[in-house]
Order: C-alpha cells, then sequence, then structure tokens
C-alpha cells in the first residue's frame, strides 16, 4: 500500500480515514437491533474519547463502514480498538460465539471536502443499495455529522436497555449521534 504524502496511517492527524470492516464470513451478525445498538454504542463512545471524529457511518448486517478524522493517537489502534470493543459487547450479548469480525479490516486516505462528501454519500447510501430500506431514515443504524434527522420511536422486541450492555454510555452522550443515542435511552 502506498501512503499519502502525509505519512502512514500511524502517524496522520487531520486527514479522513474510510474504514472498513466486514464480519466473519460475511454473517448478518448485526441484523438483530440489540447487536447493531451495541456497535452503535462503541461508536458514541469512540467519539466521545477524543481519539476522532465520526464524520458518517453506516452499519449494515454483515458490514461497518465509518468515515472518521484522527484527532490524536493512531488510526489502526483505534480501529482495532472499536472494533475488539464491539465485539465484546456483541458476544456478551449471544452469550459466546465465535469472532465478530473477519481477520483484517480496511482504511484507506480520502483528501478535500469534495471527496469527503462524496465518500460520506456513497457511504449512506448502502442501506438503500442493499434493499434493507427505502428510505434511509427508516434505516436505525447510521449517522452523519452533516445530516439531521427526526427522533424516532423504534422499540423491537430485541432492544436491550442501555443499562443491560456491558460497559457503560457517557453522560452526556455525544453530539454526533443524537439519533442513536435517543434510541439507546
Amino acid at each position: 500500500m502506498q501512503y499519502p504524502r502525509f505519512g502512514h496511517p500511524g502517524a496522520t492527524h487531520g486527514l479522513a480515514w474510510r474504514i472498513a470492516a466486514v464480519t466473519r464470513h460475511r454473517a448478518p451478525t448485526f441484523a438483530d437491533f440489540a447487536s447493531g445498538a451495541a456497535v452503535a454504542a462503541e461508536l458514541a463512545l469512540m467519539q466521545a474519547s477524543g481519539l476522532w471524529d465520526i464524520l458518517a457511518w453506516v452499519l449494515l448486517p454483515w458490514r461497518l463502514e465509518a468515515l472518521v478524522a484522527l484527532r490524536r493517537g493512531n488510526l489502526e489502534d483505534a480501529a482495532a480498538g472499536l472494533l475488539s470493543r464491539a465485539a465484546l459487547r456483541v458476544t456478551q450479548l449471544h452469550e459466546g460465539g465465535g469472532p465478530v469480525w473477519d481477520l483484517r479490516y480496511t482504511w484507506r486516505p480520502v483528501h478535500g471536502d469534495a471527496e469527503i462528501a462524496a465518500a460520506a454519500r456513497e457511504l449512506l447510501r448502502q442501506p438503500l443499495r442493499a434493499q434493507l430500506t427505502e428510505r434511509l431514515a427508516d434505516y436505525p443504524f447510521w449517522d452523519s455529522c452533516w445530516v439531521t434527522v427526526p427522533t424516532r420511536r423504534v422499540t423491537p422486541a430485541t432492544l436491550r436497555p442501555a443499562a443491560a450492555l456491558p460497559l457503560p454510555l457517557p453522560d452526556p452522550l455525544p453530539p454526533l449521534l443524537p439519533r442513536v443515542a435517543a434510541e439507546l435511552r
């Protein structure tokens, strides 16, 4: 892999990165609401930690994609930490099971405002392309710092209260993920 002129993934700050991770054997691990909410909670914690700014993200039943801007630390450690903590939450919800993620994830730099906006649009279209929903606003597992959606009341039978999740949610929850935060409370 050739790295951008800013350096390697562990040393770049102020640059946007598109991160993608696929579930083990492309299993629909996040098809149930509780598993998706667990990953969304980890994304909220990563935003609150100050390691990166999450510009946009989408969670499909078999894949997580996020567009992030690293603020401090190193991209590889931050992404690996997110994936491992999300996997821990999901395995605790399902009382064990095998590995959640494939053995590797990918990242690529995204340069300039136009390319970042195009990457965010492409990322947010994925639930529509996968025919998981007819309108993005009806799909629960996505967010973007550029799009606001009125809060919905989503209460499927599989939803576990935030108190039942193994790791605490920050209070108050980060402003970037208000839609997911409202659904977790």
